[in-house]
């Protein structure tokens, strides 16, 4: 799960806090907090979207980095991460 595919109501996010200001994987710590909250939380592939392709990230360790490492991996699958990609 990425924040760019993240859904969620509005009155639920506000609820929660928000994002937690965190340099990285505020996506991650708003579902946690959702699921102790016990929201209903659903994870699914079943609804396909659309998010940035890029390369280039604005965070180490970002989705971007997380699609560079899979077209890494593509073209060399024994090639070292040069940072760790976002679960």
């Amino acid at each position: 799960m990425h924040g760019a595919n993240l859904g969620v109501r509005g009155d639920v996010f506000t609820s929660l806090g928000g994002f937690p200001d965190v340099g990285l994987g505020e996506d991650h710590e708003l579902v946690a907090k959702a699921n102790m909250q016990e929201c209903r939380v659903i994870a699914t592939d079943t609804c396909r979207v659309g998010t940035s392709a890029r390369l280039h990230g604005r965070v180490l360790g970002g989705f971007a980095d997380f699609l560079a490492h899979i077209d890494q991996t593509a073209e060399d699958p024994d090639a070292t991460l040069t940072s760790t990609p976002a679960p």
